[in-house]
């Protein structure tokens, strides 16, 4: 049985020491670090979750009520 991901499993690629001994991230995790920093920046700055990346743009639309 799965449930899903877990409340804080997001936490390692913002603040990687959190896991009790410091590692290194994997090539792949430090680029999903950063794009994630990025549009969690991009949030706080203008209120709109936004990334630009090499396949293109992402932007996450906003459901009105």
């Amino acid at each position: 049985m799965s449930f899903g991901v877990g409340n804080g499993d997001d936490l390692i690629y913002l603040f990687p020491i959190l896991m009790g001994t410091f590692r290194p991230l994997s090539h792949e995790d430090l680029v999903f670090s950063e794009r994630f920093i990025k549009l969690l920046t991009n949030f706080a700055t203008d209120g709109k979750p936004s990334l630009t990346m090499e396949s293109g743009n992402l932007e996450i639309l906003v459901v009105e009520e």
